[in-house]
């Protein structure tokens, strides 16, 4: 639990110090930006990254990064599932239970 939570924590913690310590070194791309709330016309400021390019940097880096490791997990877990199949020679009539848990496994990821 100890090493989920240094990496859980420490890997966006030295991401968001390295985008502190670069802005300190070129131009701002860190500040407030307004927000416009969907159940009222009200505005809050909110710290925000304000540089687009950066936004999009850093979120389509991370969203891949989880792909890639959840894409990875679930190609070991089939296989897995398929290598334990091939010892199990008594049941070899019932396909559609292996693929109906490769299926579930996919909504989870999906999810």
């Amino acid at each position: 639990m100890v090493k989920l939570s240094l990496i859980g924590w420490g890997v966006p913690a030295v991401l968001v110090g390295s985008l502190l310590s670069v802005q300190q070194l070129t131009h701002t791309f860190y500040g407030a930006r307004n927000v416009t709330l969907l159940n009222s016309k009200a505005t809050n400021p909110v710290c925000w990254i304000t540089e687009p390019l950066i936004l999009y940097g850093v979120n389509l880096s991370y969203f891949t990064i989880i792909f890639v490791f959840n894409t990875v997990v679930l190609i070991t877990v089939s296989r897995q599932i398929f290598k334990l199949k091939k010892l199990d020679n008594k049941n070899k009539k019932i396909p559609v239970k292996d693929t109906s848990t490769v299926l579930g496994l996919m909504c989870l990821y999906a999810g």
